[in-house]
């Protein structure tokens, strides 16, 4: 049995295309989602990483652990996609007011997210 070294399955090809991807991102204003405060780097997980998916309570979860921002889902099918929702977006806003944990939102989301203002 041959051993190989994980990253021995890379082509050329790939290294150039992450490559390409990375330097895309970071002329793209994308390395702003990870700016440095006041020296240091803002933490953040997503809510169904914290055990709390879809759930205000990621944000209390979250600043015990002391990350800086919760992504939070938009939710599914089941629940109509929650976060659409008004009464769910002042819920998000309490609580990240409450916990001084930064709202961060999920997957299809716009990319300027007005419940994450204060109203």
């Amino acid at each position: 049995m041959e051993l190989r070294h994980p990253l021995a399955s890379f082509s050329r090809r790939d290294v150039l295309r992450t490559t390409g991807l990375c330097a895309f991102g970071l002329a793209s204003g994308v390395g702003d989602l990870f700016a440095a405060s006041a020296g240091r780097f803002s933490i953040g997980a997503c809510d169904w990483s914290l055990g709390q998916r879809g759930k205000t309570e990621a944000m209390s979860v979250a600043r015990q652990l002391g990350i800086d921002g919760v992504q939070i889902s938009m939710g599914d099918v089941a629940n109509d996609l929650h976060l659409r929702q008004p009464g769910v977006q002042r819920a998000y806003r309490e609580a990240a007011a409450a916990t001084g944990v930064r709202p961060i939102p999920g997957q299809n989301c716009s990319a300027e997210p007005s419940f994450g203002r204060a109203a």
